[in-house]
């Protein structure tokens, strides 16, 4: 296998068995250092190469959400229009009086919906009709605030920094 086509993680191990090798070898083999340095460069051909997928990939992403934003758009004028023509034939049958009309494909007709409650003004509405939800919350922030002025942690937490890939093109 030569060593353009080995993958990255081949290519850590390699690096991580030469380098051992290196730190056991006394005698400073020259063949071993550039060894090191060629898996090393080869190392960041693949991951600047493994970049520039990442940052091909992220484009589709992007496109992809933007044609969903698009589609998403289109559904819902369709969607409005479909609620505007059922007001408009609604309007109508009530305007003569028509339950139900069929015709040779469709069949429309009208009927009722169950009771619904509207507020129209919060405040005059008895105390008995109003439930009270308690949501409870963990204040992260403020306990990374404390962290870092104190340095102790919160029990039931731990503290946590991770690292993330950035990449330009």
């Amino acid at each position: 296998m030569t060593e353009n086509s080995l993958s990255l993680y081949e290519i850590n191990i390699a690096y991580t068995n030469l380098k051992a090798l290196l730190l056991d070898d006394t005698e400073g083999d020259l063949d071993l250092e550039t060894s090191l340095a060629t898996i090393e460069d080869n190392q960041i051909q693949k991951v600047t190469n493994i970049g520039m997928i990442i940052v091909e990939m992220a484009s589709h992403a992007a496109a992809l959400k933007a044609h969903k934003a698009k589609i998403n758009n289109r559904q819902k004028i369709f969607e409005n229009g479909i609620e505007r023509l059922k007001e408009y034939v609604k309007n109508s049958m009530i305007q003569f009086e028509q339950k139900t009309i069929e015709g040779d494909f469709v069949t429309v007709s009208r009927r009722k919906n169950p009771l619904k409650v509207e507020v129209v003004n919060a405040d005059l509405i008895p105390e008995r009709y109003i439930v009270t939800k308690e949501v409870k919350s963990i204040d992260k922030i403020k306990i990374r605030e404390d962290f870092e002025a104190t340095g102790f942690d919160v029990v039931g937490t731990q503290i946590v920094q991770n690292e993330s890939i950035l990449i330009k093109s």
